[in-house]
Order: C-alpha cells, then structure tokens, then sequence
C-alpha cells in the first residue's frame, strides 16, 4: 500500500520520509518526471494528429484522444503536487 501511495499518490506520502526536506526533493523529482511524461504525451497526441492529417487518416487522428486522456490524470497530479510542494515551503518559512 505505502509503495502505491507513493507512486499514484505523492502528496499524501509525507509520512513515509524521514524529514521534511527529504519528502520535499523527493516531490521535486516526482513533479519533474510528471512533466516529462505530460510533455511526452502532448508531443505523442502532436505527431498522430499531423500524421493522420498528412495522410488523410482519420481513424490516426482520431488516435490522439488517447494521449490526451492519459493527460488529464496526470495534470490532476501535478496540480496537487505542486500544491503539497506550496504547503511545504509555507511550513518551513
């Protein structure tokens, strides 16, 4: 359960670090791979729209969606990442 917390949950996983700014690096990387993977994402639902555009495809198109929903989830969990990363820093100041 803590490593599934950790995983799809990392804002709720504070208590699974030894100290605060442990936990805080830990989010930092979290949220930097978060990113990557959104932009790898965007970049995917980019290339199979253009493709399917270039050459009249509709059904590659319509494979765009895929992507995108995959998005929507993962913007979630930025948003409440760098939520706990803005009440960290708030505690610490």
């Amino acid at each position: 359960m803590e490593n599934l917390r950790k995983a799809w949950m990392p804002w709720t996983a504070a208590a699974l670090f030894p100290s605060e700014e442990a936990f805080g690096q830990w989010l930092q990387k979290r949220l930097k791979r978060f990113g990557d993977l959104r932009m790898v994402l965007l970049v995917g639902a980019t290339a199979l729209l253009l493709i399917g555009y270039v050459l009249d495809l509709r059904p590659v198109m319509l494979l765009c969606i895929v992507p995108l929903l995959l998005m929507l989830p993962l913007s979630l969990a930025i948003s409440k990442t760098e939520q706990a990363l803005t009440q960290e820093s708030e505690t610490q100041a």
